[in-house]
């Protein structure tokens, strides 16, 4: 199970969270596949299946049937049963199971059923699930002609097993046919020892063996006790001089953030002490074996040490050219990231001569290799030939800094890849190689690396030269030159002027977009606000004229108590008219009185 959700890559068993139960696993997985298949018959497997089921019911139902056939076949919360558990590997693999075929194999070749092996059948279901790339189908074909004695056949499907996945088994194998091959004839086959003990190292390192040192340091570093770290290390270091890659690594990481940390409290005009020396040694000691043995990651932190200068007591300048080496090393194995520290370092000339058609070239190679860093590659791009351009406005005429065409026909575009004086490699290909790196075996390469650590390469070789001094070297045939300047001629493309453009509308398009969002945002904002401002005016003015209705009743009700009566003014009669000589107290009328008189 490599592939299969649930399986062993998949990372679901072992995980500890809920505890195995192989009853409750049967009654979900059955549930599942009663969709599909309600009743059984071993003789007709397929005779009750439903067919009008929808693809992910039919999906998970395929699944759930493989699952119960490895119940029946292994006996596990059930009865063991090869006939039940083969019908319900035929249902699985009449859908194209690669899992439930390679199983059906597994039967036909031990002949698990009525005790007879069945190879011709074993190849057919095995073939079938390998051509899905099953690591597993792959394996047995090849273990099938190993028992046959076809050793050529065998070592071809246990190399595409360990391309495909698989983690152990295959390499045992591979390993045990190229020592035999190194038995047979030691003046022929001196790269099949190589690698039968490249392949019995990888068996001895994975191997769940009695006394596992690195499973007991993980133990021991994933403690909540911080003390127990300790012992990690130590364990580590005991698997990493054992020649363990895993342990190698670990080791040196911890060393490195040592000596980080040391670095980080000596002040700028003070010496290093020797704790830091020492630490920083180790670790890229460490770093070093293990890139001897083609780690990808051990290859790029050996580049990032000597540019920072961690552990390495040399001048900047050859520093920077070694780290240079290292990143060239790590591209040849596809690392994204080298491709872009080397780019990087062309456009900042350091480490090499300042180069933006280089710069550019490693680029456009990381962002091939992996498109999930598109977005910082472009950027990186853009910066380019931004730099490019305030290079020309400011009257430069160096043409390895110029992307950008001056002739009549190309006009104000990006001059990307065209150039006239920028080399290729001396292999004739497009892609530029600036160290000296032999199209060996990488294997051999590996242990020529491994003895050149140590100072134990042959007599053209300084014991003391540091193993990776050839990948600094300038090839005199192609490249670049003492100079900084090709000898060949880039592949012109044409449309990359197009990237750039893209890339300027996409950002001002994103823009764009952020502040309409922005001020939409504050203007639904403000709706929002005078709208609950308005639905709180409105309540407090309900509940005044509430209160006011629940006043008003109250009142009424107090002067009826009183014995008032609510006055009318149809019923009320009008005032009688004033008495003669009423309001003669008034001084106004008094006067007016004797004005008539």
């Amino acid at each position: 199970m490599y592939n299969t959700p649930g399986g062993i890559s998949a990372g679901v068993e072992g995980v500890a969270t809920v505890s195995r139960d192989f009853s409750q696993s049967r009654m979900y997985f059955l549930k599942v596949a009663r969709q599909v298949w309600p009743r059984d018959n071993p003789a007709k497997p397929n005779l009750s299946k439903i067919e009008d089921v929808e693809q992910p019911d039919r999906y998970f139902a395929l699944l759930s049937a493989h699952f119960l056939g490895r119940m029946h076949l292994r006996g596990e919360g059930v009865r063991q049963d090869v006939k039940v558990a083969k019908m319900w590997f035929e249902r699985a693999a009449k859908e194209g199971d690669k899992e439930s075929l390679n199983a059906l194999g597994i039967i036909s070749r031990d002949g698990l059923l009525d005790g007879k092996s069945k190879e011709d059948d074993a190849i057919v279901q095995f073939g079938r699930a390998a051509a899905q790339d099953l690591a597993e189908a792959i394996l047995n074909l090849g273990k099938l002609y190993y028992r046959k004695g076809n050793m050529v056949l065998a070592k071809t499907y246990f190399e595409n097993a360990i391309r495909h996945g698989s983690q152990f088994e295959a390499y045992y194998y591979a390993a045990t046919i190229h020592a035999h091959a190194a038995r047979s004839s030691p003046g022929q086959n001196g790269g099949s020892c190589a690698a039968a003990v490249s392949y019995y190292k990888t068996v001895a390192e994975r191997g769940c063996w009695k006394n596992n040192v690195v499973a007991e340091a993980e133990k021991y570093w994933n403690s909540p006790d911080p003390s127990l770290r300790e012992g990690a290390i130590v364990r580590w270091q005991i698997a990493a001089d054992r020649g363990v890659e895993v342990a190698q690594n670990n080791l040196a990481y911890v060393l490195e953030e040592v000596a980080k940390n040391h670095l980080k409290g000596i002040s700028a005009d003070s010496t290093l002490t020797d704790d830091y020396n020492r630490t920083a040694r180790d670790a890229l000691m460490y770093w070093t074996r293990s890139a001897a043995q083609g780690d990808l990651d051990a290859m790029v932190k050996l580049g990032d040490l000597h540019y920072h200068g961690i552990g390495v007591d040399e001048p900047p300048i050859l520093r920077q050219e070694k780290a240079a080496g290292y990143y060239h090393a790590a591209i040849d194995s596809f690392s994204t990231i080298a491709m872009w520290n080397v780019g990087w370092m062309y456009e900042n000339g350091i480490g090499a001569q300042r180069d933006f058609h280089l710069a550019k070239r490693y680029y456009d190679m990381a962002l091939e290799t992996n498109h999930h860093a598109y977005f910082p590659i472009v950027l990186s791009l853009i910066k380019l030939h931004l730099r490019s351009l305030w290079y020309i406005m400011r009257g430069g005429k160096q043409q390895n800094l110029i992307l950008w065409g001056d002739d009549e026909n190309e006009g104000w575009w990006p001059k990307l890849w065209k150039s006239e004086q920028s080399g290729s490699g001396t292999d004739g290909s497009n892609r530029p190689k600036v160290v000296d790196i032999d199209d060996e075996d990488p294997i051999k390469r590996a242990r020529d690396i491994r003895d050149a650590a140590v100072g134990i390469g042959g007599d053209d070789e300084d014991p003391g030269e540091d193993y990776f001094d050839g990948m600094t070297r300038r090839r005199g045939g192609g490249g670049v030159n003492g100079d900084g300047v090709g000898d060949g001629e880039f592949e012109e493309w044409e449309d990359d002027w197009e990237l750039v453009i893209l890339a300027a509308l996409a950002v001002t398009i994103g823009a764009l977009v952020m502040l309409r969002r922005y001020y939409e945002q504050r203007r639904l904002e403000a709706l929002e606000r005078r709208r609950r401002e308005q639905r709180a005016a409105e309540q407090q003015e309900e509940q005044q004229q509430q209160h006011q209705h629940q006043r008003e009743p109250q009142h009424l009700h107090h002067q009826q108590a009183m014995g008032d009566r609510v006055p009318n003014p149809d019923m009320n009669p009008p005032p009688p008219p004033p008495m003669p000589g009423a309001g003669l107290d008034d001084p106004l009328l008094q006067n007016m009185a004797i004005f008539m008189l």
